[in-house]
């Protein structure tokens, strides 16, 4: 998925109207405490509802599920795989799967219009939206 090209398209369609995408990248540095912080700012500060993130997400999962923000990652513990997080979707967050995420969420969570995807940067090149 291009977000300049679907946003020169006017946007992704969301029942009547059409929003363009906002791409928020944070880097968790591998750390939990970091991702954590990350993401208080992008469900706090910048009203995010869906996230894709690495297994550091284990560290935010029940805030995330708190705030009824859609998480797609890989879970790190086993502890993590509990049917209490109705918001947490167990996936594999690399380039492969990264594109049907957007229609997923789009598709379960029909007024959805921000979208954060988080990797890690450290030790390797950047993951963009371009990219995928």
């Amino acid at each position: 998925m291009d977000v300049d090209k679907i946003n020169s398209e006017g946007g992704l369609q969301i029942g009547p109207d059409k929003y363009k995408i906002e791409l928020i990248l944070d880097d968790n540095k591998m750390d939990a405490a970091t991702g954590k912080t990350a993401a208080q700012k992008e469900i706090f500060q910048d009203g995010v509802k869906f996230i894709q993130s690495d297994n550091f997400a284990s560290s935010f999962i029940s805030l995330a599920d708190q705030n009824k923000v859609l998480l797609f990652s890989h879970p790190a513990s086993m502890e993590d795989y509990d049917p209490k997080y109705k918001f947490l979707v167990h996936c594999s967050t690399n380039n492969t799967t990264f594109p049907a995420m957007i229609p997923y969420g789009h598709e379960k969570f029909p007024n959805l219009k921000t979208f954060v995807r988080r990797v890690s940067r450290q030790g390797r090149r950047p993951h963009l939206w371009q990219d995928v």
